[in-house]
C-alpha cells in the first residue's frame, strides 16, 4: 500500500467514526418541532374562517371579493381602487365589502 492509498484510508475511517458518534450521541426526537412542554395539543384547530364585512351590515349592495396575495391585479385594486371604492361608497353606506 502507497502513502497516497493509506491517507485516503485514513480520512475515511475518521469521517466514518464522526458520523457514527453524531448518529449514537443525539437525542431521539420527543415531539413535533417547535411545540414547547405543556401547551395544548390543538394550538390552532382547522375550521372554517369567519366572514370580515367592511361597511354597514344593512347596505343595499354587497360586494363580495376574491383576492390572492400573490395576484398582481388584486394589489393594483386594493392600492388604486378600493380607497375611492371605500370613500364613494362603502363610507357612506351604499355598499358593504
Amino acid at each position: 500500500m502507497d502513502r497516497r492509498n493509506l491517507i485516503i484510508g485514513g480520512v475515511a475511517v475518521a469521517a466514518a467514526a464522526v458520523a457514527g458518534g453524531y448518529y449514537l450521541t443525539r437525542k431521539p426526537d420527543t415531539g413535533a418541532p417547535g411545540v414547547a412542554d405543556g401547551l395544548p395539543g390543538q394550538l390552532a384547530v382547522a375550521g372554517p374562517l369567519g366572514d370580515m364585512v367592511m361597511g354597514k351590515d344593512d347596505a343595499p349592495v354587497t360586494i363580495y371579493e376574491y383576492a390572492s396575495m400573490t395576484c398582481g391585479h388584486c394589489a393594483h385594486f386594493h392600492k388604486d381602487t378600493l380607497p375611492e371604492l371605500k370613500k364613494e361608497y362603502i363610507d357612506t353606506g351604499k355598499v358593504k365589502l
